[in-house]
């Protein structure tokens, strides 16, 4: 019996020919985006090279500009797109183009039995961008502030108890300042310790904030009510420290705040007369530390 080859239906044929039109199309539209994205590239170029004609120093990080960018895009591509993809897709927009205006060198802190720090900074600002693994919270923080990196990626706490690096920091002229915790982008809840990065950048307000100050208070105040305190303003303690000067025995306290409240003297101001109540010789100048503000993270 002669074979019978089965021939394609006319549906068959429609279909083929659909898909390839469909195909046909998102080459097109891959095209024009592509375009757009060099299109994008060169605007960076040319505010890089507009920047220099200025004189103007610094990293180009804009940390509340570039957190804004990607709540937009992710709340606006919701309905089509997986959000968080969308998310993800634009920091690595940004952090390509960063790299373009300025070439951009991470420090992060990686001993052998932690490197969450580094595969975090390599999820943000994309595994493109050089980092270097540290053994030491401080050599990260001294890479930063002598411009062998741009970013400093570190925890709040070292594995080894030592004085913390954002005590250290207060101590510090021109000090760095905290502008991202990481990750930005949380795909679900997380008990993982807090990681934040710091660079040579002015903090600036995005959407939604939360600032970092140091409070320096004598050791004869009871912790227990100081800590009561701060959480009646809304003020969480993330870490603290001991300090030893020749008149007294202090302890330091890393607050977080909700809202963008840089240095200022009306935040100092306000700060004075809520801690005031707490120890009234307290010095805002002397006691008060500005380390920082930062886009809350975008939960997806």
């Amino acid at each position: 019996m002669a074979n019978i080859q089965e021939q394609p239906s006319k549906s068959d044929n429609s279909y083929e020919a659909r898909l390839a039109e469909l195909r046909a199309e998102i080459d097109q539209v891959d095209e024009a985006l592509l375009h757009l994205l060099q299109k994008r590239c060169e605007i960076v170029e040319n505010v890089g090279a507009l920047k220099h004609e200025e004189g103007l120093d610094g990293t180009i990080i804009r940390p509340g500009r570039e957190a804004d960018m990607v709540r937009n895009v992710a709340q606006k591509l919701e309905s089509s797109m997986p959000p968080a993809a969308a998310a993800f897709i634009w920091r690595m927009i940004i952090s390509g183009c960063i790299n373009i205006e300025e070439k951009a060198h991470i420090s992060t802190y990686a001993p052998p039995t932690n490197r969450e720090c580094y595969w975090l900074a390599r999820e943000h600002f994309g595994s493109f961008t050089p980092a270097s693994q540290c053994l030491s919270t401080m050599e990260v923080v001294r890479n930063v502030i002598e411009k062998k990196s741009t970013i400093g990626v570190l925890p709040i706490k070292e594995e080894e108890k030592r004085q913390p690096w954002w005590s250290l920091l207060c101590a510090t002229e021109n000090r760095p300042h905290i502008f991202c915790q990481l990750p930005f982008i949380r795909l679900a809840p997380s008990q993982k310790v807090e990681v934040f990065c710091i660079a040579n950048v002015a903090p600036e307000p995005s959407s939604e904030d939360k600032s970092l100050w140091v409070v320096r208070l004598p050791e004869t105040l009871a912790q227990s009510d100081i800590k009561q305190r701060l959480l009646e303003k809304n003020f969480e303690i993330l870490d603290y420290s001991r300090t030893i000067s020749q008149s007294q025995t202090s302890i330091e306290y890393l607050i977080s705040m909700d809202g963008f409240l840089p240095d200022t003297s009306e935040n100092r101001q306000k700060f004075y007369h809520y801690f005031t109540e707490i120890y009234p010789d307290f010095n805002s100048e002397k006691s008060l530390t500005f380390l920082g503000s930062y886009a809350t993270s975008l939960a997806l």
